[in-house]
This record gives C-alpha cells, structure tokens and sequence, in this order.
C-alpha cells in the first residue's frame, strides 16, 4: 500500500506541475503527503570548514516556507489532502535518499531549475533513482498521472530476487485498475533460460490479480524498444529496475534523453 508520499521540491515549474501531480495521487489513495525541499550548501564554504551563517538559513527557511504557502493557493486538491512542508539544509540527493526512508514512494519532477532543456533532470534524479530503496516515479513536464489504463514493465527476467519490489507497482495497477504489459526486449529471438523462465512464472503468479500479458520486442538497445513499446501501446506509465541492469544509466545519456522526449507524457517508475 501506499500511505506516505515524499515530493522533493526545488520551486522549478517542473517540480510545482509533478507536486501537482502528486496532490491527485494522494487523493485518490488517500494518502498523506511529505513536501520537500533541500538546500544546498555552497561547496566551497563547506570544503573550507566555514560555518554558514545561520541567519542566512533562517532566511532561506522563512522565504521557502513563504513561496510553499503561494504554491497552496495555486494547487487544487491541496486542502484536501493531510500534508507537511519541511526544509532539509543538505545536499539535495542526499537529503531526498534520508527522507525516502520513511515513505512508501517518492514523487519528483524531473527537470531542474537550472534551465537545462533535457527532459530528465540530470544527476539528481538518476541517483536517487538508482540508489532510493523506495520507489521513485518521475514525472516529466506535461505528464499527468490522472488517469493511468496501461502499464508496462520492463523486463529481463534475470534479476528478480524478490516480487515484494513490485508491490508498488501492482497496488498502483489495482486503485487505477489498469492492464499490465510485461515487455522483455532482447536482440534476436530467444528462449527464457531455465531461472529466467522460473522468474517469468514467479511475475505471472504475483500479478495474477490484475489483467496482465507477456510480449516481446526485438531491438539491439533496451530502452530503444521500450520508447518504441511506450509510443505504439500507448502506455501510461513506464517501469523500470534500473538497479539491476544499466537502463537508467543509459537513459540519462544525452542521446537517450532526447528520444524519451517524444514520450514526454510517460511517467516513469524506478522500482528498487
């Protein structure tokens, strides 16, 4: 279940439109709703051993918490939904991996403030979506997690030490009672290998609550054929393991980035 929901903030549009998003999750779950923003030290104040002064902490708190109550008044639902506002003076992935612990998921926007024009939101998002042992979904700008019918999973089936990481993921397919399409992208056909096949029936049984199929993809790259998988499904939201193989590394390659850009609509779940 879903109980506690974690939104790292950095006061970008991008973070406001997932907050957003997260507000409606939270709704419908009826789940509470942990907001977040991290400060980030200056790094050479902190390499010198120069203490900051903590006026000038006081000052950001005051001003973050001010600019948070601005953001209220814009969000619809908000009201509506059991929520806390905090400010972590820490470095912002480090700060999001403490309070993830604490949560079911986390909720993030995944374009900065810093003006970059890459989808995704550069180191911060990969790591805290390849070291978060809670899951991460990400919501790119304009993505909207209103109304979620289909769900893909990607898969190699070689990587499954327990489905419990995948308790996220079918709680969230059974509130929006959304099919599940377990893709498994290889370069050539292929036969499941005796433990893959072991771990292809331990999937079908855990999800065998929700309507749910088995397909394959041909493509030379991985993420090559979920892109592709996304965009002809019409999938609703994408997720992934990036723990257990290189995906999200690749992902956030420049190269990658601008593909997933014509999916822009797509969220994507990390799973731990």
């Amino acid at each position: 279940m879903i109980k506690k929901i974690l939104v790292p903030i950095d006061f970008s549009e991008c973070s406001q439109l997932a907050l957003g998003e997260a507000i409606k999750l939270a709704a419908k779950l009826n789940a509470s709703m942990q907001v977040l923003n991290c400060y980030h030290i200056p790094i050479p104040a902190a390499e010198m051993g120069i203490g900051i002064n903590p006026r000038l902490m006081d000052d950001y708190t005051r001003r973050a918490k001010e600019d948070f109550e601005s953001w209220k008044k814009e969000l619809p639902l908000f009201e509506e939904v059991i929520s806390s506002f905090a400010v972590d003076i820490s470095f912002p992935t480090a700060g999001i991996l403490k309070a993830a612990k604490e949560v079911d998921i986390v909720i993030m926007g995944t374009h900065g403030a810093s003006g970059l024009q890459e989808i995704l939101m550069g180191s911060i998002a990969s790591e805290v979506m390849t070291e978060s042992k809670t899951p991460v979904l990400a919501i790119p700008k304009g993505a909207s997690i209103g109304d979620i019918r289909k769900i893909a999973l990607g898969t190699d089936y070689q990587h499954l030490e327990a489905t419990k990481n995948l308790q996220v993921l079918r709680y969230l397919a059974e509130q929006f009672e959304a099919q599940l399409e377990i893709i498994h992208v290889h370069p050539k056909p292929s036969s499941l290998v005796e433990q893959e096949a072991i771990n292809a029936l331990k999937i079908d049984d855990f999800f065998s609550s929700l309507k749910h199929n088995f397909r394959f993809k041909m493509m030379d790259k991985v993420e090559d054929g979920l892109f592709a998988f996304v965009s002809e499904e019409k999938i609703d939201l994408l997720a992934v393991m990036p723990k257990k193989h290189n995906f999200l590394a690749r992902l956030f390659q420049k190269s990658i980035t601008r593909k997933l850009a014509h999916h822009a609509n797509v969220p994507l779940l990390s799973l731990p």
